[in-house]
């Protein structure tokens, strides 16, 4: 699946400005709100968890753009780390585990979406999931984090080195409140958690959005064709593309060409109609995921690919394409036993409704070329 541009759009400038006002933005929303507050009122905010969705998400989604090196013109390593400080987590939980990501998107392999062994131990599972469900990503984050010193990949000294980058936003905003309105300290401190904490929970809400409850196997490009995207027509759809800077819109096209900036200015975003869910649809397949992983015997389908070249979503099976999957909307069940080599798992996998190809539609004009 290639650009619908030929000369793919890499916004040097304006990614700069971006990351520069999404830090500024930071800092202003974590100081300004309680000093407002302790004026007007602590009802003041009650807005904090949305300002917090959308600047976490704004970072969030940073990070992921120098995690890739997409940003021309900043040294990506040290702002990447910059952003992880800002956001108060540690930058090797996600250096090491975004990769894996790719490697293995729509799979229990997947760090970024899955625990450890995850199909094999259903407890483990159901444990992690109720807390990135309450904690949102801050959960993922303390467990990925763990996972990682298990294995080898990241060492205490390592996380102690981290912490004092980590405990810089904190202590400015102590110090801050401290000599600036002590009184308004209290209102600081619940504003910070408000905005951590929504943000944390939307910015995993939208990656599940994407990848939750899809499991499969076969080729990359097939798999990562299986990633979802957020439809952009009802006004809630809107607000939480908004919220989540349209991460969502066309999110299969990031994984299929992760080596191209494919996030295009405000108004260029390409929109997909492959695997395009709407909100109601994500909530059937919540729902569908946690009845499955909290029955009696979690049994999750794997979807194998064939024909991974044309259509991926046409067939399920043994692997020898001889079992067509009928056009069906998202969430839905497919009655198809697969063997997975563990055992045979009923598949719980969103489908895409009867599309005849790949079709990404420019929602509007490419950008001018610099030549």
């Amino acid at each position: 699946m290639k650009s619908p541009h030929p000369n793919p759009y890499r916004p040097t400038p304006s990614a700069r400005v971006r990351w520069v006002s999404a830090l500024a933005g930071w800092i202003l929303v974590l100081t300004l709100p309680p000093l407002l507050a302790h004026r007007a009122g602590w009802w003041l905010l009650v807005l904090s968890p949305v300002i917090g969705a959308y600047f976490v998400s704004w970072l969030g989604m940073l990070r992921h753009e120098l995690w890739h090196g997409y940003v021309d013109g900043l040294n990506n390593r040290l702002f990447y780390r910059v952003t992880c400080f800002a956001l108060c987590v540690d930058p090797e939980t996600y250096r090491l585990s975004h990769a894996s990501h790719h490697l293995h998107a729509n799979t229990d392999r997947d760090m970024q979406m899955y625990p450890e062994g995850f199909l094999r131990h259903p407890g483990r599972a159901r444990l992690q999931f109720v807390m990135e469900l309450v904690l949102g990503n801050i959960a993922w984050e303390v467990a990925t984090t763990a996972r990682l010193r298990r294995r080898g990949l990241l060492t205490g000294a390592t996380i102690a080195a981290n912490l004092p980058g980590r405990l810089v936003l904190p202590g400015f905003l102590a110090l801050f409140f401290a000599g600036l309105a002590p009184e308004a300290a209290g209102l600081a401190a619940a504003n910070f958690i408000l905005m951590c904490g929504s943000g944390s929970i939307m910015t995993r809400h939208n990656q599940w959005l994407q990848h939750l409850g899809i499991f499969a196997t076969g080729d990359d490009d097939a798999r990562n064709c299986l990633t979802r995207n957020l439809r952009n027509q009802t006004i809630l759809e809107r607000v939480v593309n908004f919220l989540n800077h349209d991460d969502s819109v066309a999110h299969t096209y990031h994984h299929t060409e992760p080596g191209t900036y494919t996030r295009l200015e405000p108004g260029l975003q390409p929109a997909s109609n492959h695997v395009q869910i709407t909100l109601p649809e994500y909530w059937e397949v919540l729902w569908a995921f946690y009845r499955e992983l909290f029955g009696k015997s979690p049994n999750f389908r794997v979807l194998h690919l064939d024909g991974s070249k044309s259509r991926p979503e046409e067939y399920a099976g043994s692997g020898k394409a001889d079992r067509p999957i009928p056009a069906v909307r998202s969430g839905i069940r497919v009655h198809t036993i697969t063997n997975t080599g563990h055992r045979a798992m009923p598949t719980l996998i969103p489908l895409p409704m009867a599309t005849p190809a790949i079709d990404f539609r420019p929602v509007a004009r490419p950008p001018k070329s610099s030549g």
